[in-house]
This record gives C-alpha cells, sequence and structure tokens, in this order.
C-alpha cells in the first residue's frame, strides 16, 4: 500500500511539472 501512494505521488509530481512547462 506504501509503493502504491509512492507511486501516485511520483505521478501527480510529474504532471504538476509538466503543467509547470
Amino acid at each position: 500500500m506504501l509503493i502504491y501512494i509512492l507511486q501516485s505521488e511520483k505521478v501527480l509530481f510529474f504532471l504538476y511539472i509538466f503543467l509547470l512547462l
């Protein structure tokens, strides 16, 4: 479950960067 949270947080992080670009 911890891995799932880290993975989804990583995805949100990349999406956030993508929106900033």
